[in-house]
């Protein structure tokens, strides 16, 4: 408690009574503590309310259970002038046929006389949510009451602000003037504020709709509120530049609150077993981020585990985009193993305890799986099985035949016959050949890693097929091929015990094609890459 009071205060700089009575009111939940204070929507120091009926029976001494006794029209009128303030001292006194007279001439008025016209304005209908663009903008999005937590604006708006003045406007409207109170509350809006630059106003159905005509994925968020996790989802993963610019180039970005109209509906599409679970349940499903074929509507890939690193965050959608294409002519993966279905309504208070502590122990947080399985983990074979290595389509042309004793014919692979190429199989090669640049790539010309403190450098990501993954940092500058002189020279071949055939893919191109171009030019900048293995070498 004290800690709690210690950071409540540090935050609000506010004095240590009152961050004990916000943390009493907020059940020493310190995020709804700080959102309480920032949004004001409570004031601890505010005396205990009185009714003006009360004070007034108190200074005259009456009870208000106590009976009024009206014996005449006398004492009706005392009790009606005692209620209204009673008349002013020296004031007539008014008779019932006066006062008829006098409403008479206030409420008649004589039959030719006409009232003057309703002056004439000109509105302009304007969606609830304050999107005209769209007509379905946060608003309509989000539910609750708008503050710094839960704040309610129009992408569109946000998407033109240009001048600090103007945001800061904008960012008091949505935070429903939160934001205002302090320099400390205006940072923590500025800081926890939705990316509403890469933002898509529009309906589920609507950016189905567009993003089929674009060819881009859907990128879906659901946010709770109340969930804090869905909060550094806005501050350290949604406004990272490297973020910004993969989903601004390949994805219409849904983010949606699970109360409002949107979120609500996508639920009961993908998720409906969520829709009523509380923020505060420890087996808790948001935030919800996946990734939607806007053809089919099929959910192709869901992120068990919220995202805390942007560049883990920014390979993870280059491997996938890796993976999967829009194009028509294009095979994506398909599930080689089926679904665990699990029928929690069907299972008793132990069976599902022990459920839940299973999964959690064997494969991660008890969160994780409430959130579901991940499709694109179905799509890929357990690395046992593979043994690192796939199948590869091999051309009669490629291969040496020799005969053995009983006559038969054993076919040789590329990776074997290249191992002593003769003279004459030299002379026919196609030096554009795929197998024949990789082959001619240095297996000796070692890469050493320039520090991040160098400019111009960037991280790349490589996927093997075990499942293992590994980050090497190279120049700018450098040429694709030092990208395989390395794989090549030193990880591999210290990692696997000797030396193999490869495919490197970026975005579902293979980068044998573009070993003279820089990484720069090749667009690998921040990139995740695919190591495939073509030999059992």
């Amino acid at each position: 408690m004290d800690d709690n009071i210690a950071q409540f205060t540090a935050i609000t700089n506010c004095d240590p009574a009152k961050a004990q009575r916000y943390l009493t009111i907020a059940e020493n939940d310190l995020e709804q503590a700080i959102q309480l204070f920032f949004e004001g929507g409570i004031d601890v120091d505010a005396p205990e309310p009185s009714s003006t009926a009360n004070a007034r029976n108190n200074a005259t001494g009456a009870r208000p259970e106590s009976p009024i006794n009206i014996d005449d029209d006398d004492d009706f009128r005392a009790a009606i002038a005692a209620s209204t303030g009673g008349l002013g001292a020296g004031e007539p006194h008014e008779d019932d046929e006066a006062m008829a007279r006098r409403l008479q001439q206030q409420y008649d008025k004589p039959a030719d006389e006409v009232r003057a016209p309703i002056a004439r304005v000109q509105e302009t209908l304007r969606p609830l949510d304050g999107d005209i663009s769209h007509g379905y903008g946060m608003g309509r999005r989000r539910g609750g009451r708008a503050g710094i937590f839960n704040q309610q604006a129009s992408s569109s708006v946000w998407n033109s602000v240009r001048d600090s003045e103007a945001e800061r406007s904008l960012l008091a409207e949505a935070t429903g003037g939160a934001s205002e109170q302090s320099r400390k509350a205006t940072r923590l809006a500025q800081m926890f504020r939705p990316p509403y630059e890469i933002i898509t106003s529009l309906r589920f159905e609507d950016a189905r709709q567009e993003a089929r005509e674009v060819e881009k994925w859907l990128l879906v968020n659901i946010q709770d509120a109340g969930v804090f996790q869905s909060q550094t989802l806005n501050r350290d993963i949604w406004k990272a530049e490297a973020v910004v610019e993969t989903v601004k180039a390949n994805f219409i970005f849904l983010q949606y609150d699970r109360h409002g109209a949107d979120g609500l509906e996508y639920l009961r599409l993908y998720l409906p077993s969520a829709i009523d679970i509380p923020s505060s349940a420890e087996i808790n499903p948001f935030p919800h981020i996946a990734i939607i074929d806007p053809r089919t509507g099929e959910q192709v890939k869901l992120w068990t585990e919220t995202p805390t690193v942007p560049m883990d965050f920014v390979m993870d959608l280059h491997e996938f985009l890796g993976r999967y294409s829009l194009n028509e002519d294009a095979k994506n993966p398909i599930q080689t193993k089926a679904k665990a279905k699990v029928d929690f309504d069907h299972m008793t208070e132990e069976e599902q305890l022990e459920y839940v502590m299973r999964m959690s122990s064997e494969n991660g947080t008890s969160s994780s799986h409430a959130r579901g399985q991940d499709p694109d983990q179905l799509t890929r074979a357990d690395a046992n099985d593979t043994k690192g290595k796939r199948k590869k389509d091999i051309d009669d042309d490629d291969l040496m035949v020799f005969s053995d004793n009983d006559g038969r014919s054993p076919k040789i692979t590329r990776s074997e016959s290249a191992k002593s190429p003769t003279p004459e199989d030299m002379a026919s090669v196609d030096p554009n050949d795929p197998s024949v640049r990789f082959a001619a790539i240095s297996t000796s010309n070692s890469h050493n890693e320039p520090t991040a403190a160098e400019p111009n450098t960037t991280r790349i990501q490589f996927r093997f097929p075990d499942a293992s993954r590994v980050v090497r940092r190279f120049s700018l500058n450098d040429q694709v091929v030092r990208i395989y002189e390395w794989l090549k020279a030193d990880y591999v071949q210290q990692k696997f015990g000797g030396q193999k055939d490869f495919d490197l893919s970026f975005l579902g191109k293979n980068l044998i094609e573009s070993l003279d171009q820089s990484i720069q030019e090749a667009g690998l900048r921040n990139g995740s890459i695919m190591v495939e293995f073509t030999s059992e070498d």
